[in-house]
């Protein structure tokens, strides 16, 4: 009865704009329209949002804006650099980096990908907006 209880509390617990509480959220993904939804989403939800198209762009702006990135939502499959390479090249610059992966790939399948790499969370497309907000509020709780 308990979990219950908490479920039906949640949507009145925090105001959708506090939902983000500002924090920032790189969403990286060749596919504009996967860009366009994430970022509306979490936009609608209080969070800030960077996007990036391929692996190398979203380097650049984690880089440029180290400080203020609390989260990347990462796709695997990408043409010029994928999303492991892309991973790697964020956790070198901070290994304390909270990269959620996102693919259509099971998570199995998925996480072979990413030996070691130490994802934060995982979330298969297609995703709706409730399923990605819970991903990242789990995510930034750790």
């Amino acid at each position: 009865a308990a979990a219950s209880d908490a479920a039906a509390e949640a949507p009145d617990a925090s105001p959708a704009a506090a939902a983000g509480d500002g924090a920032t959220v790189l969403v990286v993904d060749d596919e504009q329209i996967v860009r366009d939804v994430a970022h509306d989403v979490l936009e609608s939800f209080g969070y800030s949002v960077l996007t990036a198209d391929d692996g190398a762009p979203a380097v650049a702006c984690y880089e440029e804006h180290r400080g203020e990135i609390d989260a990347v939502l990462l796709d695997l499959t990408m043409p010029r650099m994928d999303g492991v390479e892309a991973c790697r090249k964020i956790r070198r610059l901070d290994p304390r980096a909270r990269i959620i992966l996102m693919t259509g790939y099971d998570e199995q399948r998925a996480r072979q990908h990413f030996d070691g790499e130490g994802l934060a969370a995982f979330i298969q497309k297609p995703f709706n907006p409730a399923q990605l907000i819970e991903v990242l509020r789990r995510v930034l709780e750790t």
